[in-house]
């Protein structure tokens, strides 16, 4: 049961694929087009912790 899935997903894979290839190897260095993904630091849905003894003093 599980055989026809893994051509699918291979399928998909595939197309992901070269389009990352395409996209982050010509595109970007053409300044064509943005890259795939944007790495921030930390987490995006975090707010940091005020600490307690933050304005004591």
């Amino acid at each position: 049961m599980n055989i026809p899935c893994v051509y699918a997903t291979k399928a998909v894979n595939l197309v992901y694929a070269w389009k990352a290839l395409i996209v982050e190897l010509l595109l970007v260095p053409l300044h064509l087009a943005r890259g795939l993904t944007v790495y921030e630091k930390g987490r995006a849905d975090h707010r940091p912790m005020r600490s307690a003894s933050v304005g004591v003093g």
